[in-house]
């Protein structure tokens, strides 16, 4: 069976100030088995919450990110997402 990447992020109320988003993609981009492009960032992260693969739970002067990957169900999620369009490389092209 196939082990599943988990981890968490709690989050007390001196960093709150600071772009929680940041560090949260940060935490998913170090747990996921394929490379993630910044510009993923925003379709990524509501992908994971609508799957409950990601939960923040909120609690009294502490957060908690929780994130559980199923790889293969992941990465089939995010190839369709690719060929659909729905994530994209974010070249520019000269001519």
């Amino acid at each position: 069976m196939p082990v599943t990447p988990h981890t968490q992020l709690n989050i007390d109320g001196s960093n709150k100030g600071n772009d929680i988003n940041v560090q949260i993609w940060q935490l998913i981009k170090s747990v996921c088995h394929l490379p993630l492009l910044d510009v993923w960032q925003a379709p990524i992260m509501d992908l994971l919450f609508k799957k409950g693969w990601m939960e923040m739970k909120h609690g009294y002067a502490i957060d908690n990110v929780s994130i559980n990957l199923p790889e293969a169900e992941f990465e089939e999620v995010i190839s369709q997402m690719i060929v659909a369009g729905n994530l994209y490389l974010d070249i520019e092209t000269s001519g």
